[in-house]
Order: structure tokens, then sequence, then C-alpha cells
């Protein structure tokens, strides 16, 4: 039976909540423009600590942020600008992991670093001043160091770290007083059996401690323990059988309960979805169990008993990753928030600000479909509009809205200026009615306006608004002859014309009536009594020679080219015409264009008719063959073109649907409306020692030179492929899908093996992939996780290489989810089967190169060695010859074969070995 079964009620609900909550008013989550941090970080965001001054901290792998370079930490301003008076220098020479920030204002840092603005330090951990400067007073202790993953801060200034280090009396997780030396009241000697990932305080000083460790002082503790302030282990937290995975991420709550997240599916036995919480005996609270479907990296509890979940997680079974989601205490999604489709990539810190605020950070390049590199501030609040006053006149352009919480910096909530370049225009102004046209407006006739209505004057001083010859202290010139033309130089002022005069000063000879002027004379070119309206005019009493006084004409070098023709009102000003109101002209009149589409202009967001396409079958998906152009949509349609069979209402792009496979799952019409489901995936992360730098990429020499193969090389090497596993293609495109970002190029061919939860020596299901610089597995075909048809349920899954030992999980892993589960070996996070089966290497767990001959072992002497393979692939006489190409013996894969020199092969293999004792062998934990 489906154990996923009974959620679907929950989920539906969940479902409905979500359409009624969206329906009824705008959602929380939408991007806060106001925060721009330009390209923003070039690698993972690890950490954001948002300050009470209002300003950000933010830790992580980059060495770049917004084009500038950052030593893996840069504090930001309220706006995501960097904030200049936090000088670091060259900063960290390697990933930050975790903050602290004490009351002072310094700042405690660990991670995988060595040494701070080129100053060397004796661990994994410093402080820096508020300004961005290393504490020189702040001296640690040297440990044995291994790796410091977790520093917090006790209420009393000492200072709490774990990870694989330590001394003597404190091993693992080890306490300091504030100037950094080891606290002697604190005691652990050899508690752990292995590393502790992190640590926290409770109030009263004891410490949580999370890892992989199965016991503590010789008793069981899996994976979580609680010490007394003395280093003493805590009798009274005592969980049975604990989580079934390590958990990533926890948190103490004011209620002292403690909030776990990651990758587990069980405590204590009960069934769990990554996220949990637990009292501080050990017992789970069964009032709050979110359905999360994937990896949490983060959770934060809200004073209001909300909880906030992100890693690379999904809320509603079989629907989409959003990375982010925020439950109320009983355990219910909250769907208010709502950010969109969320990031692209794994969310690794989120912090919210009072209210209003939610800071996100991860490995994201792109948020709800905009590009954000990496962090993010999200708006919880209902946004309210702010309009732009550009111009600092307290009056807001209509046109320059930002949606914010609270009103930003430049912005104004007044939406009334007409022109916002200009300070000396504000808002809106009386105009006044001009019915007779006189330019004097009628005081009892207003319009509150930006700009003059059509018949409106700025000013209200018209004597009779029904008569143009009464104005308002009006000039008046004689009209001696009657002929309705006044005469220049004789004037008089008065509100209402005197007796034989007029208000036109246009008279060419005031003594005879049929002489009027001066008025516009235009050219006639082409003598057909049209004038050229573009050609320099004469003012003239009588017409000059070759010019007339109409002023129409369209072409004045063709006598057979006369004038006008329709031009539409584009009040709306959306390049769209109304068909009902034209005007004749040669050229458009302003406001006017050639086409009478309009549906609507008074509105420029509506412009000319647009295509709706058939939805016969009512599913929403139109029909991409059948379609209509129209203003407003017509009955059974939809604007949407992606229908698959426009008779079915079931068979649309993203359907469910049953592809008849029993070996794969989460069954949709894809978009190209074939049926097909997915089988059960997972998502290994590995790094090769042959190609391990320091950096954050692994080198890709062999891509480089262009050697690696588009089918994979495994089939020739005799490898016996599982479940039609095995020819596997892939193609130029995708071995550099993004050419330009390295971190996705190839590094080679690997193959991916599920193995038999009870017997792991039996392989049950292999493929041939991709291996990227990242370290993350991609099938051959597409940028896809490993995919196997096999029954959901758990498997052990391996990773071998051509010339690499390989490498398997040390307990079987659960793959019955939508979302494949991340397995970090190169980070050390996934437990491994043997305990050398990967090595150490530029602050990474990497497969040990040196298997030249693909069998499991490597050896330097005796019968069917690794290293007479090299010396026979260059031709077995003259050492120092070279071969290049795509070569099992080529095993720091630079694409050559050298058995002598700098960066030869050969010297792989002793390293491995040991460096010693040439005959020592060394082999992979790989079951047979």
């Amino acid at each position: 039976m489906n154990p996923l079964l009974p959620l679907w009620p929950r989920i539906c609900f969940l479902i409905l909540l979500g359409c009624i909550g969206k329906s009824l008013r705008a959602q929380p989550g939408s991007i806060d423009p106001s925060f721009d941090v330009g390209t923003g970080a070039n690698d993972i965001v690890w950490e954001i600590m948002p300050l009470a001054d209002g300003k950000i901290l933010v830790s992580g792998s980059f060495t770049e942020f917004n084009g500038t370079p950052v030593g893996r930490i840069v504090r930001l301003e309220d706006d995501g600008t960097i904030d200049p008076t936090f000088q670091t220098g060259t900063g960290f020479n390697g990933q930050t992991t975790r903050m602290a920030l004490q009351p002072d204002g310094k700042l405690l840092i660990c991670g995988n670093f060595t040494s701070f603005d080129g100053v060397p330090l004796n661990a994994g951990l410093a402080r820096l001043m508020p300004d961005g400067a290393l504490d020189q007073s702040f001296v640690t202790f040297t440990f044995g160091i291994a790796g410091i993953l977790d520093v917090e801060l006790m209420t009393d200034g000492r200072i709490l770290i774990a990870g694989n280090m330590g001394t003597v009396d404190q091993n693992r997780v080890c306490r300091l007083l504030p100037n950094g030396a080891l606290d002697p009241t604190f005691s652990v000697p050899t508690a752990f059996n292995t590393f502790v990932n992190t640590v926290n305080v409770f109030p009263d000083g004891r410490v949580l401690a999370v890892g992989p460790f199965t016991q503590v002082y010789g008793i069981d503790r899996p994976g979580t323990c609680i010490l007394l302030e003395s280093g003493a282990l805590d009798p009274t937290y005592a969980p049975t059988s604990g989580f079934n995975s390590v958990p990533q991420v926890t948190t103490i709550m004011d209620n002292n309960m403690i909030l776990f997240g990651g990758f587990f599916t069980s405590f204590n036995g009960e069934t769990v979805r990554n996220v949990a919480r637990v009292d501080a005996t050990g017992i789970l609270d069964p009032s709050f169990m979110p359905e999360v479907y994937g990896g949490v990296y983060d959770v934060l509890p809200l004073p209001n008993g909300n909880v906030w979940c992100a890693g690379n997680v999904a809320f509603v079974p079989f629907g989409p990753t959003k990375r982010i989601a925020r439950f109320f205490p009983s355990g219910i999604l909250d769907t208010t928030f709502d950010h969109g489709t969320g990031p692209n990539a794994i969310v690794r810190s989120i912090a919210q600000v009072g209210n209003d605020q939610l800071y996100v950070g991860g490995q994201f390049t792109t948020y709800d479909g905009q590009p954000h590199s990496r962090i993010v501030r999200l708006l919880l609040c209902n946004p309210v509009d702010w309009f732009a006053d550009d111009d600092g006149d307290g009056f807001g352009d209509p046109n320059a809205v930002l949606s914010a919480c609270n009103m930003p910096s430049g912005y104004v909530a007044d939406n009334s200026d007409c022109d916002d370049t200009n300070p000396a225009i504000g808002g809106p102004q009386d105009w006044y009615a001009d019915t007779d046209g006189d330019g004097f407006g009628d005081q009892s006739a207003v319009q509150n306006a930006c700009f003059a209505p059509s018949g409106y004057v700025p000013n209200s001083t018209d004597c009779n608004d029904g008569d143009p010859l009464i104005l308002m202290a009006s000039t008046w010139f004689a009209d001696a002859d009657s002929d309705g033309a006044g005469d220049p130089a004789t004037f008089t002022t008065a509100c209402v014309a005197p007796a034989g005069h007029v208000a036109n000063a246009a008279d060419c000879n005031d003594s005879d009536p049929a002489t009027q002027g001066p008025i516009t004379w235009y050219l006639d070119a082409d003598n057909d009594g049209f004038g050229n309206v573009l050609a320099p005019t004469q003012t003239a009493c009588t017409a000059p020679v070759g010019h007339v006084a109409d002023n129409t004409d369209c072409n004045d070098s063709d006598p057979a080219v006369l004038n006008v023709r329709s031009w539409y009102a584009d009040v709306d000003g959306d390049g769209f015409g109304d068909a009902a109101s034209s005007a004749f002209a040669c050229t458009p009149p302003t406001d006017h264009v050639g086409n009478d589409t309009d549906c609507d202009d008074s509105d420029p967001a509506i412009g000319g008719p647009q295509l709706w396409y058939a939805d016969a079958d009512g599913d929403g998906n139109g029909d991409p063959v059948v379609s209509f152009l129209d203003c407003t949509q017509p009955i059974n349609t939809s604007a949407d073109a992606t229908d698959c069979d426009d008779t079915d209402p079931e068979n649309y792009p993203f359907a469910p649907c049953d592809d008849g496979d029993q070996f794969t799952y989460y069954d949709e019409v894809r978009e190209d409306c074939v049926c097909r489901g997915y089988g059960i995936r997972v998502s290994p992360v590995v790094w090769l020692e042959g190609v391990s730098t320091p950096g954050q990429l692994m080198r890709g020499d062999l891509y480089n030179a262009g050697l690696i193969p588009l089918t994979e090389p495994y089939t020739a090497l005799d490898y016996p492929f599982i479940n039609g596993g095995g020819g596997e293609t892939t193609t130029p495109e995708l071995l550099n899908p993004f050419p330009g970002n390295d971190e996705l190029m190839a590094v080679d061919w690997v193959i991916v093996e599920l193995r038999d939860n009870a017997d792991p020596g039996v392989v049950v299901d292999s493929r041939a992939c991709i291996l990227r610089r990242n370290g993350v597995i991609h099938k051959a075909t597409s940028m896809d996780a490993p995919e196997f048809h096999v029954a959901q349920g758990p498997y052990h899954v391996a990773v071998r290489h051509r010339n690499h030992l390989g490498v398997m999980t040390a307990a079987p892993i659960t793959l019955d989810q939508p979302a494949p589960p991340l397995l970090e070996w190169a980070f050390g996070v996934e437990p491994t089967l043997g305990l050398e089966s990967m090595k150490p290497l530029h602050s990474r767990m990497v497969l040990w190169a040196g298997d030249a001959g693909f069998d499991g072992n490597v050896q330097y002497t005796g019968s069917g060695n690794d290293r007479d393979m090299v010396l026979t692939r260059i031709g077995g006489v003259v050492p120092t010859n070279t071969v290049t190409g795509y070569h099992q013996e080529d095993l720091n894969m630079d694409g050559v074969v050298k058995y002598t020199g700098s960066a030869n092969d050969r010297d792989m293999i002793l390293q491995t070995i040991g460096g010693i004792v040439p005959t020592y062998i060394r082999v992979d934990y790989l079951p047979d």
C-alpha cells in the first residue's frame, strides 16, 4: 500500500485553502525591489545575519559581490549596496560556514580557511572587529585541527565550537573563554565516537550536539545528545533509535523545544518528514508534523509559533519544488506566503527582520523567474504602492510605482505629479472653461487636471464666456472699413469691444473692406492649388508668387498627389487607434496613429484584439490549431494554446496520467504531450582526486582538450550494466551546457549503481552518467539527476570511475520522493562504507586515484599492478615517453599519460597506497 495515500485529504484541504487565500488578497512573498544587490554573489551564500542598525552580514564561498572582490564575507547596506566601512582586505582564503555576533559588535566566524587578509590563523576560527579588521587579541589554542564546523556564543560571552578537532580534555566539542583560550571548567574527553556537525546552547548552559556519532561516553546516543554545562552527558535526554539520517540544522526554541531539519524520515521509529520538533527529553512532539518532501538546510521558529523551513524541498506531494515554506504551530502549511516559482536552486540560509522582511541566501541564480544571484529579500506584508518623487516637490509620479512595506527613500504616497522632472510643476491645477474660445476662462466652470482639458484655459478672467468678443481688459483694434479685421496701429483696451473695434489686428488696409490680412501663404511648387505645409511660409496681405492659402498638399512635387488621409485617435498612447474617432491629414496629428484596431482607447493596457484558442473540453488549455481574433474572450476559449487534445479534459501539459510502466512514478503529460513518469532518482556529489583543486571546482582538462567521448566508455571495459543501462550517449552541448559557466562543464563519465538493501553485493540497476566540475552527477541525456526503473524503496548507492576507487553509502537510502535525495559525499555529509573509502583533500572528500585496471584496487607492484599499465601505455621501453588521449592510465586526467617527470601518473599510484611500502594494496569497499 502506498503510505502517501492518507495524506491526500489534508493536501486537498491545503490546496483549497491556498486558492481561497489568493482570491481574497495579495500574497506575502513578493521580491522587495528596494533591496538591489546587482550581480550579487559569485558563489554560495551559506549564512545571512541581519544587524540591529539595518545592515546585513553575508558569508559563504563567494569571492566577488556585485563585481567587487570580497573574501567570503561582506556587509551590505539596507538597500543591498556594499557597506564601504566594513574593510576586510583580501578576507578569508577559504569558505566560511557559520557566524556568531557578540554584543560588542565583534564577529566570530568559522570555516575551511587558514588565513585572513594574508594573516595566518592556527585554526578555521577567527574574530573580526566591527569595522572588519582581524581581532589580533583573539588567539585560539592550537587544536588537532581537522575542521571546525560550527560556532555558537553563550550569554556570558564564552564560545562553543564543534567539528572534528580537540585536545586531550576537550574533543569535538570545545568551550573557549572570551579571549580564545580553552575554558578549564568544561571537559569532554573522547566523548564522541566521530565528529560533531552543529551545537546549540540552552538558556541554562546545556549544549545540544548533533552529528554522525552513535555513542557518547560509550552510551548509545544516535546522532543527537545534550551535554551538561560541565561537559558530562545529560541522562534526561535519551531518544531511542533517534533520526534515520543526521539532521542538517537545529535550533532551540524559547520553550526549550528543539527544532530539527534535514533529510530524515523517521525519529524513534515514528514517521516524520524532514522536520521534527522534539522536547528536551528526546520525545517527539506529535502536535507539529509538517509534510516536507526533500532536504531541509535551515529552520527558523518565530515568536508566534510559526516555523520557516528552507532547503531543496517541496511541501505538497508530487508538486513543484519551491524550497521555502512557512508552517503554522499545528504543522499546517501557511498558504498566504506565495513567492511564485521561488529560487531555482538550494536555499542555505533564511533570516526574518520584524514582520515585514525575509532574507534568503543559497545557491540560486534566479528567484521567481528574475535574476537574483544567491541572495534576495522578500516582503512579508501586503505591499503598499509608493510613487517616485525624483524632483523632490512632494508629488509622486503615477507611472513610477514601487511596492514595499514601508516608504522607500525618494518615494511618496501621492501619485499626482504632472511632471516629475520639474520641481516647479507639482500636482494638477484648476482649468477654466473657455466656451467662446477667446482664451479667457469662466471662473464658475472649473476642472482639476495636469494639462488643459479640451476647451479649457488656465485663467478665469473672462467677462462673458458666451461671447468671444467680450474679454477682460482685452486689446481692441479699430475696424474703420467694417470688414471684421482691425487696424494694428489703432487700438484701445476694454472688457467689451468698443463700437467700431474688433479683437484682431490683421487688416492690411482699414479703409478698404475687401483687403484684410496679412495671412500665412504656403508654397505650391506643383501648381495644383494645394500648399506644402513643410516648406517655408510667407506672411503677407496678398499671396506671393507660387503660394496659396491651403496647406494640405501631401506631395508638392506631384500635382496628381493631393492631400489628406484618415488618422485615428490614440488617446491612451498604446499605439492602437480608435475607429470611431478619426482625422484627415497628410501626416498623423498629435495623438493619432494609422490603424483603427484599439479595443479600448481609454486604457493603455488594452491594445488591439488578441488571439483566443478554442477550449472545447473546458480544461483551461486551448487548441493551438483553432484560434479567434477578438477584443474580448469568446465563450469556450482560452488565452493558452498548449492543449494536447481539445476533446479530452484530462490531456494537457502537466496533467496526471499513467504511462503503463510499473517502475515509473509521478506520471504526467509532458510538454510534448506524451505521458511519461520518472524513475526513482538520486543526486550524488563526488570529487575525483585526479582533478581536485584548492578551489570550488574540479579541473576540466579532458573537456577542454576535446577528449571526452560522446558514448559511455564502460561497456568497452567489460563492465556488466544491469537493467537496461549501458550504451548511453550524450551531446557536445550537454558536455558544457552553459558556456562561460565552468561549474557545469563535464569532467568525465562515471557509473551510478543501486545495490540490494539486504545484499549490497548485488547490483539491481546501473547507469552511465556525466560528472560535472562542481561534483554533481547528471544523466547523460539531460541535466536531471540519475534515474532508475526499479521499485521504490531502500537501496545502497555506489559511484564508480574508470581509474578511481569506488564509494558506497554505509546504509541504504530510501528512494521514494519526487525530489532526488542529495548525497554530498564530496563534503563528508553522507556516511560511506569503510573508514578510508575516501581521501580528504583540498577541503573535500575525494575518490582515491590510481585504479588504472578498473578492478577495485590500486597496486604499485606485483601481478596486475597499475604502475605497469602506465608504463605499457607509453610504449614500455622509454620511460620519458608520453601519450595524449582519453586513456584509463591518465590518472590525473590531464589528457596526457606520463611515467616520469612533473605531473606524472605513476606517482599517484604510489601516493594512494601510502607512499612508503610499495607492496601495499589499497582496495575499495564495494562488496562483490
